[in-house]
């Protein structure tokens, strides 16, 4: 036993004495080629033209982590050459912004998709970015849970803005007992 362990204590020694020494360089650096030069066969990069092409146009992609998995991959082979913000859609409530699959439900034209509001002060807030349409009319649809004992007034407001920061009240309704069309 004892001559186990004397030959591991002999084999670290040896180990740290020839192996682990910090001033040899074990590789050329990040970059680099680790051979003779004239043997480096890769690809090199060189400026375009100036013309912008698509060289994914109708190859096969995959990829992941992406905001909109779904069309992501199609969006990079499709051939569709644009330098605009695609349009986009934040959704958020009172508690915060939606995560996407909730903020689908309110756009998806489903009857049995439900998002579910609890307060007796809530709001919706719908943010455009990147190409939006241009908006002329706006169609609520909702059911209301409610309390009879505490049922008195109600007011639903449509506010707008272009930058944000200042709200234009765009439309209001209020009223007693419960909201109709």
């Amino acid at each position: 036993m004892k001559r186990h362990i004397l030959i591991s204590i002999a084999a670290c020694i040896v180990f740290l004495l020839t192996g682990c020494n910090p001033d040899v360089p074990y590789t050329k650096g990040t970059g680099m080629y680790p051979g003779d030069p004239s043997e480096d066969f890769a690809p090199i990069l060189k400026e375009d033209d100036g013309t912008y092409r698509n060289i994914a146009k109708n190859r096969i992609t995959y990829h992941s982590s992406s905001y909109d998995y779904n069309l992501t991959g199609q969006l990079a082979t499709d051939g569709i050459i644009t330098d605009s913000t695609p349009a986009r859609i934040q959704v958020s409530d009172q508690n915060g912004v939606l995560k996407k699959r909730e903020k689908e439900w309110l756009f998806d034209g489903k009857v049995d998709s439900k998002y579910r509001m609890r307060g007796e002060e809530v709001f919706m807030q719908l943010e455009l970015t990147g190409r939006v349409p241009v908006v002329t009319s706006m169609e609520l649809t909702g059911q209301v849970t409610y309390d009879p004992a505490k049922t008195t007034r109600y007011q639903v407001s449509c506010y707008g803005s272009a930058d944000g920061e200042s709200w234009d009240l765009i439309k209001q309704e209020n009223g007693r007992g419960l909201p109709g069309n």
